[in-house]
């Protein structure tokens, strides 16, 4: 990423998007698992007090990077391309790392309801926010009124929703056979009504 990437360089889709240059986010990912399975922390897990306060602090830190981040930079930032995505990789990690621990107070902070709601959907407003910013706003380059982002939350929010209720969940649990057999119904009673 760092040798591709030119300072000045306009369309950064091909680094932002090939596998090579982002590989990172995907190994970083992968150690946190073989690091920390999921299985350890089936039950009630019991933690030291030093470890707590150092999952404590290490993942606010890693939080305040991230709102960092967030807020004080943009997609064509030289920085982003040169470690500050990787940076960021690694802060959400420690974060992920906290918060699966139930001890810390990000667990308790990323258990609120909102929190829980948005990361049951976060794949699907992950997959649907860009076809929202490209499709629903293609001459809106520039605009960042607080309404105009606002709309585009919105409208990405329902879209996440709806796929989360009708794709993901019959997906995830198997019902894939009974969501199609639905449709078909639907599909043929209204094709029977057309042709009275």
């Amino acid at each position: 990423m760092a040798y591709l990437y030119q300072p000045g360089l306009m369309d950064t889709s091909r680094i932002y998007f090939g596998t090579d240059t982002r590989a990172f986010a995907l190994l970083i990912g992968a150690a946190l698992a073989v690091c920390l399975p999921s299985k350890m922390f089936e039950g009630k897990v019991a933690i030291n007090k030093y470890l707590r306060i150092s999952l404590d602090v290490a993942g606010g830190i890693s939080s305040v990077i991230l709102f960092w981040l967030i807020w004080q930079t943009h997609q064509y930032e030289a920085f982003l391309y040169h470690g500050g995505m990787v940076i960021q990789c690694i802060a959400s990690a420690v974060v992920v790392a906290a918060a699966v621990h139930p001890s810390p107070w990000i667990t308790r902070i990323l258990g609120y309801r909102l929190f829980q709601w948005l990361g049951i959907r976060s794949y699907g407003i992950y997959i649907w926010h860009y076809p929202v910013l490209v499709l629903f706003f293609p001459l809106s380059d520039g605009d960042n009124s607080i309404s105009h982002i606002l709309i585009q939350i919105g409208i990405t929010l329902l879209i996440a929703s709806i796929s989360w209720r009708f794709i993901e969940q019959p997906i995830r649990y198997g019902d894939v056979g009974s969501m199609f057999r639905r449709i078909w119904r639907f599909g043929g009673k209204e094709f029977t009504a057309s042709k009275k």
